[in-house]
């Protein structure tokens, strides 16, 4: 008891360290408490694997920010964390780490498979878009390569991107072992299922971005935006569907990563 208490304060610790730092708005910091609470009561070895997450995140984001801003267009994707960044990004393992703490243990390999395979593909994600808005070549739209679309721009692959993900997928996998060698995971079988599935993830979710996700025509600028929402007026759609952003495509694209994992391992367990 004492020890959940002590980690529940930490983590709490944490998330306002990162509001204080600008990471997390209120509303993020607010929602990713519970989400922190509940992994760390998982385990050490299954918190440590988001809290890698966050590290990437910060560091890719971070690198060669300066040139980013002046070469390429800001990502609207950019700045503090909301709630629904948190939810979209966190539901999905958060879910698999609150289903570890009452789930029999011959089942518990699954979820984590599934926890470290949806947390790899947000990894592989975060790092191809943030690699690929410093490459030195315009990025290629994923279901048209002959495409050439602006940096950021969802569905924009780079192949720098492409290494960075599959690389930042395979580290997501030597994070896990701690806790794969608990429920008798091998080595390589976890860092092969967390680097397949972070790479299908990232695909999914460039595949996402460029067919279903909204895009919009702003109005008054004519400047193309993910957001609704630009110059004060509502944007026209020019392609996709308008209920899917950004947001719920990380959602769709980490769950897909998580059921891809369950069924790489599937397939391992069956030979």
């Amino acid at each position: 008891m004492i020890t959940e208490i002590v980690s529940s304060i930490l983590i709490i610790i944490m998330c306002l360290s990162a509001y204080g730092l600008g990471m997390l708005s209120v509303s993020g910091a607010l929602s990713a408490i519970p989400v922190g609470i509940v992994t760390m009561l998982a385990g050490p070895e299954w918190f440590i694997i988001i809290l890698y997450f966050l590290l990437v995140g910060s560091i890719t984001t971070k690198y060669k920010k300066d040139l980013k801003k002046q070469t390429f267009m800001v990502q609207e994707k950019g700045g503090a964390r909301r709630w629904i960044n948190i939810i979209s990004n966190g539901f999905w393992p958060s879910l698999a780490a609150f289903l570890s703490l009452f789930i029999h243990i011959s089942y518990l390999e699954f979820l984590y498979i599934f926890y470290v395979s949806s947390i790899s593909s947000m990894a592989a994600d975060t790092a191809a878009t943030e690699l690929g808005l410093i490459y030195r070549n315009p990025p290629r739209l994923i279901t048209n390569i002959k495409h050439i679309v602006v940096p950021g721009t969802s569905g924009g692959i780079t192949p720098i991107g492409t290494a960075a993900s599959i690389l930042v997928s395979a580290t997501v996998g030597l994070v896990a072992i701690p806790g794969a060698r608990l429920i008798a995971i091998d080595i390589f079988t976890i860092i092969f299922v967390a680097t397949f599935s972070g790479f299908i993830g990232s695909i999914i979710d460039s595949i996402l971005g460029a067919t279903l996700q909204g895009t919009y025509k702003c109005k008054v600028c004519g400047v193309i935006s993910e957001n609704v929402i630009h110059c004060g007026e509502k944007g026209d759609i020019i392609r996709g569907v308008g209920f899917i952003n950004n947001h719920m495509v990380n959602f769709i694209s980490s769950m897909f990563a998580g059921i891809a994992g369950i069924f790489v391992y599937s397939l391992y367990l069956l030979q």
